[in-house]
């Protein structure tokens, strides 16, 4: 599924407010390429830690997920109003990676700097 605008903006965002990433530290084209590449990473990395501790722990964020619901719920029931069938399967499953919530990015932050396992609060 090709990232639409939306969703690269959401994930600069997440950078620059969520990350603290304001501005380059570097001033070569290699090196801002190294540090966009980093944030990349970092981005991702955070995606797949986020799974794992599901997976792991049965740790969720459950009001981000009923949030998530009622949007989905809503976009569902729009795509009906405009003469479609509703959102496809497809649709319905995915869920958009393109931002972690401020909550789970402070949690992480926390546990990664202590030695705590992730089910000890």
């Amino acid at each position: 599924m090709p990232i639409s605008h939306w969703d690269a903006e959401k994930v600069f965002d997440e950078f620059k407010n969520k990350l603290g990433e304001t501005k380059s530290r570097a001033s070569t084209a290699n090196a801002k390429t190294c540090q966009a590449s980093l944030l990349c990473l970092t981005h991702n990395l955070m995606t797949l830690m986020e799974e794992q501790i599901f997976r792991e722990a049965g740790i969720r964020n459950e009001t981000e997920n009923k949030r998530k619901g009622k949007t989905l719920a809503k976009r569902n029931a729009q795509s009906k109003s405009n003469g479609g069938g509703g959102l496809t399967i497809l649709q319905q499953c995915i869920q958009r990676l393109t931002q972690r919530t401020v909550k789970f990015i402070r949690w992480l932050k926390s546990h990664l700097d202590s030695e705590r396992s992730w089910e000890q609060p």
